[in-house]
């Protein structure tokens, strides 16, 4: 949901069920943080900064491999800030706006240990209102050029590590 590809984490909490049940669901908590930044023609540009608290609820999950791999299959909610800040302008401000979405979550978890897993993961990300972010560049008396406008659909993907503490 960023207007270019955007850099970030996920810290998180997780509870599940537990055992291999193809129905053993699995909750997961969290923070979410991601930045990104876009320049228009003329120079001017902006950077976006997403922070959100996301829950996840994962009711199906699939175990192979003598519980070596798992696939999950997830709905996540997000909610929390999306702040734009002008660059490259005479006059910059910043724009901090409500942010919510929800969407569908893909999950692949393999197990390096028995408390160490590789996950990689998508989303497809539905925002539940688009917003648009304009700098005024060209003087006054001139209509803002928008720099960027939330899509109505949007993708997340990512990789990284997770820790059981059991």
């Amino acid at each position: 949901m960023s207007p270019t590809t955007g850099v970030g984490g996920v810290v998180f909490v997780e509870a599940a069920a537990p055992g291999t049940a193809v129905f053993g669901p699995v909750l997961r908590t969290g923070l979410f943080l991601n930045q990104s930044s876009v320049t228009s023609a003329s120079g001017a540009g902006a950077t976006f900064q997403w922070a959100t608290a996301m829950a996840e609820g994962c009711p199906i999950r699939l175990v192979a491999k003598a519980s070596q791999v798992a696939l999950l299959s997830c709905l996540s909610f997000h909610a929390g800030i999306l702040r734009g800040h002008g660059r490259n302008l005479d006059r910059t401000e910043t724009t901090t706006n409500a942010w919510a979405d929800t969407g569908p979550v893909a999950r692949i978890r393999v197990a390096i240990s028995e408390r160490l897993f590789l996950e990689a993961q998508g989303t497809i990300v539905l925002p539940l209102r688009r917003l648009t972010f304009d700098v005024q560049d060209g003087g006054p008396g001139r209509p803002p050029t928008p720099v960027f406008t939330v899509p109505w659909v949007g993708a997340l993907a990512g990789i990284g590590l997770s820790y059981a503490f059991r």
